[in-house]
């Protein structure tokens, strides 16, 4: 699984997913879009959105989820 994570330093949803992320000893990629403004246009194409943090699971079949905000529910469900 790969987990990829478009985020920002101000954003407190964003610090609420890495803490999260951590609190699961989940690896992921955190893309600061402010750091990386070249990948903004991969983020809003992963989410069809303009906020952070938006959270790209790509599992070990290929098949990709999405996650847009801190969404506790569903990132639990995903990473059961």
């Amino acid at each position: 699984m790969k987990v990829t994570v478009y985020s920002t330093t101000t954003c407190p949803f964003c610090r609420m997913l890495r803490d999260y992320l951590y609190s699961k000893s989940i690896q992921y990629e955190d893309v600061l879009l402010e750091e990386h403004p070249d990948r903004v246009d991969e983020a809003v194409s992963n989410s069809a959105h303009m906020g952070v943090p938006v959270t790209v699971v790509i599992n070990d079949d290929g098949s990709k989820q999405t996650v847009i905000g801190f969404n506790k529910e569903k990132l639990d469900q995903i990473f059961k």
